[in-house]
């Protein structure tokens, strides 16, 4: 588990040590491939552990990594659960990657959706 500096933490790993080894800033924003491999390592874990643990190879868990493809809700899900994110938020980084490659954001999404017209109800039938 990534941690920032805790002395009664002595096993867990600071979060600035595997950002460092990975090559990344503690400042910049993780995409959704991004937070499973820093998990990943943050947590001494295989590609082959993970992926056994997920139902999936470790060459398409290495594909979510890199961003070479987007998991199912429903492997998000476990991976959620895995890695002890909240749910909401990784469905939430799986569909801001879509829409990315859509070349949407979502706040124009929410948008639409906000001003899309209604569609009628049906009547109820007696």
């Amino acid at each position: 588990m990534i941690t920032e500096h805790d002395d009664d933490e002595k096993n867990l790993i600071p979060a600035e040590d595997v950002f460092a080894s990975l090559g990344l800033s503690l400042d910049e924003p993780l995409s959704l491939g991004r937070h499973i491999r820093v998990t990943r390592h943050a947590e001494g874990w295989t590609l082959a552990e993970i992926a056994s643990q997920l139902g999936c190879s470790p060459q398409r868990l290495s594909d979510y990594e890199h961003g070479r493809r987007l998991p199912s809700f429903t492997t998000a899900l476990k991976m959620a659960q895995l890695f002890e994110y909240s749910k909401g938020y990784f469905i939430q980084l799986v569909i801001e990657e879509q829409l990315k490659r859509e070349g949407l954001n979502l706040q124009e999404v929410g948008l639409y959706f906000s001003q899309a017209p209604k569609s009628p109800r049906k009547a109820k039938s007696s």
